[in-house]
């Protein structure tokens, strides 16, 4: 019996961990609120969809 292929559940939680923080970012600088750790938060989450494998399907959206 084959097992479930879990790349798909982490690309799905990675892209909207990415999203939700860049949406956060974008919404803490219209209020004029600085966020100092928000960048530092979103760079790793970047990071990482680039080197999977799904960067390619990414770029298409």
């Amino acid at each position: 019996m084959k097992g479930p292929k879990l790349q798909h559940i982490a690309v799905f939680a990675l892209r909207r961990m990415h999203a939700d923080v860049t949406d956060a970012l974008r919404l803490a600088d219209a209020l004029g609120v600085a966020v100092p750790t928000g960048a530092l938060t979103r760079e790793p989450l970047r990071m990482a969809m680039q080197r999977g494998p799904w960067r390619i399907r990414m770029c298409r959206r």
